[in-house]
C-alpha cells in the first residue's frame, strides 16, 4: 500500500510514525533481549543455595512504548515493577527484618549497586552487577540495535544499507 504526503508536515508525520513503529517492534525488542542476556550473564551466573531464584528481575524487562521527543524517537528499556513480586516471609525480594519489608520496587538498584544486606552473609549477591551499563556497552560494540533498526525498515519495504 502506497502512502502519499502532500506537504512537508505530512511527510514528517508519516516518517515519524514509521520510525516509532520500528523503535517499538525491532529496536526496543532487541535492546530488551540484550538486557535480559546481560542479566543472565551477570546476575544469574551463580546458582544460589541460600534462596530460590524467581527470574522475575530478568522477566520483568520490557521496552516501553517509544516517545517522540523533539526530532528524535526514544524507546525506554526498564523493569515492569508490577512483575516483581515480594514475599518477605520467604525472603523473596524482601525480608521481615528489612524496612521496608518489600524491596521489589527497587530490586534493580540493589542488584546494580550491590546494596543487598548481609542477612545471608557476604556472597556474590552483594557485588555490583550493573547489567544496564553492560548492555549499553554491548550495543555500542556490536551495533545490534542498529541492525535491528535496519531490519525493521527493510520489513517495512525500505531499502536500507
Amino acid at each position: 500500500m502506497s502512502k502519499y504526503a502532500t506537504n512537508l508536515d505530512q511527510l514528517i508525520n508519516m516518517l515519524t510514525d514509521e520510525v516509532t513503529d520500528v523503535m517499538n517492534s525491532d529496536v526496543g525488542k532487541k535492546a530488551a533481549d540484550v538486557t535480559k542476556r546481560n542479566i543472565d550473564k551477570s546476575v544469574y551466573k551463580y546458582d544460589p543455595e541460600e534462596y530460590q531464584r524467581t527470574y522475575q528481575l530478568r522477566d520483568s524487562i520490557k521496552n516501553f512504548p517509544a516517545k517522540v521527543v523533539g526530532n528524535t524517537v526514544e524507546v525506554e528499556i526498564d523493569h515492569d515493577k508490577s512483575m516483581i513480586i515480594s514475599d518477605p516471609d520467604n525472603y523473596t525480594h524482601g525480608s521481615p527484618y528489612y524496612s521496608p519489608q518489600n524491596i521489589s520496587s527497587f530490586l534493580d538498584i540493589i542488584v546494580a549497586e550491590g546494596k543487598s544486606g548481609d542477612l545471608f552473609g557476604n556472597g556474590f549477591w552483594r557485588q555490583k552487577r550493573q547489567y544496564f551499563n553492560v548492555t549499553v556497552q554491548d550495543l555500542i560494540q556490536t551495533g545490534e540495535h542498529i541492525q535491528a533498526m535496519k531490519a525493521g525498515f527493510r520489513r517495512k519495504g525500505y531499502d536500507v544499507r
